[in-house]
């Protein structure tokens, strides 16, 4: 194998190779920007907040009742919450930066990033041209504050952003329904669990007048729920994955999982099954007869 990508210098072989590798996730790297204009910080310079910096008292604050309210009881939030979480960044509103608000991002949050990056730049694409207004650098402040507030309902935000709901939620014994995929509150769960991060692309898709409509923050159309059941049927047969035995360990991937309940969302057109084990198929998707 030889690497004659960099031009500077000659070819390098490497022999002998039993494996290769290919990873498909990354991290979004911005350090090529002035820090002032990196749309998020870095994780030890990310500030933190209490319920009192926005009104509320601790002592008497109640998560309003949820898929995990009867399993975890009431939880006292941290006195030091996150002021970052994957929908909600310090340094930027909704993929403006807010202290120059003529510089915008598209990136991904959701588990559909190419849907989610075409929603970022019709949002965008709103913004510069006037459609949507952009608010003043305190509106923005203050809508990420209330965001942030009233995400501090949504399961899978507090979760991210509460040490104290995070850790009474990871003391729940390993046998406990929320691990048991075959559980009816399991999908009930999962459902409440996923639904925020399908909102939070609907209420996109309505502000950008995106060709495809959700529904918005507060509820999903019939095509949301359609993504959202999808994502949840997605989830479990990753989940499940860790549950395969040993033999079954060694070629199935995400990629194999039951293809049936992925549909698109415009046709109806239903998944097509792969010929084969993802890991036994050619870039054609034939099998490789000879493994």
């Amino acid at each position: 194998m030889c690497d004659t990508l960099n031009n500077d210098y000659a070819p390098a072989c490497v022999n002998d190779i039993s494996i290769i590798i290919f990873c498909t996730g990354y991290e979004p790297n911005l350090h090529f920007l002035d820090e002032e204009l990196q749309p998020w910080k870095k994780h030890e310079d990310c500030g933190v907040w209490c319920l009192e910096d926005f009104g509320e008292n601790s002592e008497t604050w109640r998560m309003k009742e949820n898929a995990m309210t009867e399993a975890l009881g009431h939880v006292a939030p941290s006195k030091e919450l996150e002021l970052n979480s994957d929908y909600i960044v310090e340094n930027s509103y909704r993929r403006v930066l807010i202290k120059n608000p003529s510089m915008m991002f598209i990136y991904e949050q959701t588990s559909y990033p190419l849907l989610e990056i075409d929603v970022a730049a019709w949002l965008s694409l709103a913004y510069i041209t006037g459609e949507l207004p952009i608010p003043t650098e305190e509106e923005m402040v203050e809508r990420n504050k209330r965001e942030l507030l009233d995400s501090m309902h949504e399961l899978s935000v507090r979760y991210e952003i509460d040490n104290n709901f995070s850790a009474a939620w990871c003391a729940l014994p390993s046998d406990h329904w929320s691990n048991d995929t075959s559980c009816s509150k399991y999908r009930s769960y999962l459902d409440e669990y996923n639904s925020y991060e399908i909102r939070i692309l609907a209420r996109d898709m309505k502000d950008a007048k995106y060709p495809l409509q959700l529904g918005d923050i507060h509820n999903l159309n019939t095509s949301g729920l359609k993504l959202l059941k999808m994502l949840c049927d997605d989830c479990i047969g990753r989940y499940t994955l860790s549950k395969c035995d040993g033999e079954t360990k060694k070629w199935k991937t995400f990629r194999d999982i039951d293809p049936t309940p992925f549909r698109s969302l415009v046709t109806d057109m239903a998944s097509v099954p792969l010929k084969g084990k993802w890991l036994e198929i050619d870039d054609d998707g034939n099998p490789l007869h000879d493994m």
